[in-house]
């Protein structure tokens, strides 16, 4: 399974060498001053922006567009890890915001991140399982000692962030959003700073989905448009990722860790559809403190299939985009049939986006 994974890498990896960039036109977060850009001219429409009815909906600002939000959490790069998974534990938030002690943009750190510092919780794990963990003693100590450290401590903030001020165009959020390469760090959402540095609110790719869902290309678009859009462009990333059942948790951390994924798919033989790990439960599942589980068969804690959000490609995409927006659903499978169990892709909010672009 090794050499299957470690042949997908190489295959990956030469056919985007030559694609991945950042923007030209992104501004980077980085120690100079931050200063509003207000465009004399309107900037012409790109060609590729043309899908939608509605172009004009992307060379809108942020701020005109209503987008951004105050829906974060934000800690100061002096509070400790204690603080940091209270609010994690408390308000489930994907990404946390750091600032330094004067409220200004430092960077941003995962909870997962924060929550791999401690002992995540094990769930939906067979007891047969857990039953090996390390006693609660050594738990305990373990988790007092984490607790007192810093954030400063523990995480380094000296990459480059994806900011921008709230006069810049939705059309830069897409660009963020649907990088063709993204790293399992890369954040959730898209600060927008102030003059002074200080958060002014964020954009996230809910957010730019929900502003754009009305659009007529959307709205008459059905799922096998998207299929044809990422069928025709043959890159590693629109390849389905699978593992069997009996295949070990082992396998899944090392894919998740050298491929550009974030679910696999649990298939039997016949490629029928069983389950699917996202990285975040990989992860989890993974910590230092559960290396006991490493030889786990991925078909003992998968989410099922009868708890998944399946689609056919003849389904309207608004309302898989309804899905997204209406529930806490985040991942849709799209599949050659019900009958047939075969999966053909993994729809996020995200492929949406990249779908208009």
């Amino acid at each position: 399974m090794f050499k299957i994974i470690k042949a997908l890498i190489e295959e990956f990896l030469e056919s985007v060498a030559s694609l991945i960039k950042t923007p030209s036109d992104i501004k980077l977060y980085s120690n100079e001053t931050v200063t509003l850009e207000y465009p004399i001219n309107p900037q012409p429409i790109p060609e590729r922006l043309k899908m939608l009815h509605n172009p004009d909906l992307l060379t809108t600002s942020f701020e005109d567009a209503k987008v951004i939000g105050d829906d974060f959490c934000k800690v100061k790069i002096s509070d400790t890890l204690a603080q940091a998974l209270s609010l994690v534990t408390l308000l489930n938030p994907t990404d946390l915001i750091v600032t330094d002690d004067e409220d200004k943009f430092l960077g941003i750190v995962s909870s997962l991140s924060v929550a791999l510092e401690f002992t995540p919780s094990l769930q939906n794990v067979p007891f047969k399982y857990k039953n090996k963990t390390i006693k609660i003693g050594q738990a305990g100590e373990f988790i007092l000692t984490q607790g007192k450290k810093t954030i400063g401590d523990v995480f380094f903030l000296d990459k480059f962030y994806g900011c921008f001020q709230k006069r810049k165009q939705i059309d830069y959020a897409l660009d963020e959003f649907c990088k063709l390469y993204r790293a399992p760090e890369d954040q959730s959402f898209i600060p927008i700073l102030n003059d002074d540095k200080t958060i002014g609110g964020v954009v996230t790719c809910k957010g730019i989905l929900e502003y754009l869902r009305n659009d007529r290309f959307l709205d008459e678009s059905k799922v096998e448009n998207l299929l044809e859009k990422f069928s025709s462009t043959k890159t590693s990333l629109d390849q389905l990722y699978t593992l069997l059942p009996e295949d070990t948790l082992e396998s899944a951390l090392y894919a998740i860790n050298y491929l550009p994924i974030e679910h696999i798919l649990i298939c039997d033989a016949d490629q029928k559809l069983l389950g699917v790990l996202n990285r975040e439960k990989i992860s989890v599942l993974a910590h230092r403190l559960y290396y006991h589980l490493m030889n786990t068969p991925l078909g003992e804690v998968m989410q099922p299939i009868s708890s998944l959000y399946l689609v056919k490609p003849s389904d309207n995409l608004k309302d898989v985009i309804r899905k997204f927006l209406e529930s806490d659903t985040e991942v849709s499978v799209v599949m050659e049939s019900f009958d047939s169990q075969i999966p053909k892709m993994v729809i996020t909010p995200r492929t949406i986006l990249q779908f208009v672009k």
